[in-house]
């Protein structure tokens, strides 16, 4: 059996412990033990040092005094005011050091004294001890190696669980046995697996998550999805008591339903589906491909089959009535939901004409009223549940095989034209 993400019981990765490189602080809002005081700088302001002093200053800043003199033109009381002829000032042209004996520059200072010789009384410093941030280890994702183990496995029908859920085990053999009442015969290689997985992405309604709502053929496992905690209070628009409750009762209708149509691929498809399909996502309401609508259309019949009386005139699927070929009134007060189209194309419409061929509420002689046993035979002759069946291309396929069968031509075709024609 493949190990995948359905088996493991740890599908967001498993936890191993690898060595711890974080280092943090011992003590981050300092060491508070009283030690000895750290000395101190005995020159706060910097320690003074002599170097050479690279700095050159004139020597005679106003001018060098040549020490020879021009006669004087300033007078005083009509005499010479220097008598002697004036000095003369030239540009001195002489440099000296500005600090002949050295430099004074300003150092970190390197003396110290302890301030307090006896200890410093209780005060916290800076605390250097570095110790591991996660002592036992580090705490890494891995692929899981770990297979989920199994709850409960039955014989007949065969099945394994991978939950404990009574509830979905109760359902899932209830609807098994119920098949097996429509004279379905079920032989697989290997019991189906049931799962109730809590999605890995946390959202429940995410059809690309491993644990959304399906049928997986290669594994043979029926997978369901569980809301997570707090799910539906995170929601866009928040819900009051009344409306959370009515809508938890309306998903767990939903899924009900859910459980039923994927037992409804379960019995075409347990390695090589029947239906000419090439998968992918699908809705009550789109055109998809018609090989996809067929198998798709096909589950929901089953579903309905399983939990619809056959004979009401009123017969439902889940929000969608099968006799008017629509959503029940009041569900969808906001018409959001787009109307299915009248196209093969379409898995609604695709169980719409099945049903409409198998129900009772109309007159014998205005429908077919074939059994599901009759329907099943166009997928296995001997009503066994097969590994490899025929292929069915589309509904018309499906209707044409269906019609060479029991001779019903004419009925099956106006189910056909009745679902897939514009009133």
């Amino acid at each position: 059996m493949p190990f995948t993400k359905e088996f493991a019981q740890h599908p967001k990765g498993d936890e191993v412990t690898v060595a711890c490189t974080h280092l943090v602080k011992q003590h981050p809002g300092g060491c508070p033990a009283v030690c000895p005081c750290p000395p101190i700088l005995k020159h706060p302001e910097g320690d003074e040092e002599r170097i050479a002093c690279v700095h050159t200053v004139l020597e005679h800043p106003e001018g060098d005094d040549t020490g020879k003199t021009v006669p004087c033109v300033h007078i005083r009381n009509g005499k010479p005011d220097h008598p002697g002829g004036d000095p003369v000032r030239t540009p001195c042209v002489h440099w000296k050091k500005e600090h002949p004996d050295g430099d004074v520059v300003r150092k970190p200072c390197t003396h110290r004294r302890v301030k307090h010789p006896d200890g410093e009384p209780g005060t916290k410093v800076p605390c250097p001890h570095l110790v591991p941030e996660h002592p036992g280890g580090h705490r890494e994702l891995v692929p899981c190696r770990h297979k989920l183990d199994s709850v409960r496995k039955v014989a007949k029908p065969p099945v394994t669980f991978y939950t404990d859920d009574a509830e979905l085990q109760e359902q899932v053999l209830a609807d098994l046995r119920d098949v097996e009442k429509l004279g379905v015969t079920i032989r697989w290689p290997r019991p189906l697996a049931v799962f109730l997985r809590e999605p890995v992405n946390g959202n429940p309604d995410d059809n690309r998550d491993p644990f959304w709502h399906h049928y997986n053929g290669v594994n043979h496992s029926l997978m369901v999805t569980k809301d997570p905690p707090g799910w539906v209070d995170g929601m866009v628009r928040p819900l009051s008591a009344g409306e959370k409750a009515d809508f938890l009762a309306r998903r767990r209708q939903f899924v009900r339903y859910v459980v039923s149509h994927e037992i409804g691929h379960a019995l075409t498809s347990h390695t090589c589906t029947h239906f000419d399909s090439p998968g992918g996502p699908h809705s009550m309401y789109q055109n998809i491909d018609p090989g996809l609508a067929m198998s798709e259309g096909w589950a929901n019949f089953v579903a309905a089959v399983l939990r619809t009386g056959r004979a009401d005139p009123d017969a439902t699927f889940a929000t969608w009535e099968l006799e008017e070929g629509h959503l029940v009134p009041d569900t969808d007060p906001a018409g959001r939901v787009p109307f299915p189209r009248y196209d093969q194309r379409n898995e609604f419409r695709v169980l719409c004409v099945l049903w409409d061929v198998y129900d009772l509420s109309n007159e014998p002689g205005e429908s077919a009223q074939i059994d599901f046993k009759e329907m099943f035979k166009v997928l296995s002759p001997t009503l066994e549940t097969l590994t490899e069946g025929p292929k069915i291309d589309d509904l018309e396929d499906f209707l044409r095989r269906l019609a060479k069968n029991t001779g019903q031509d004419a009925k099956i075709e106006a189910a056909k034209k009745h679902n897939l024609t514009r009133p």
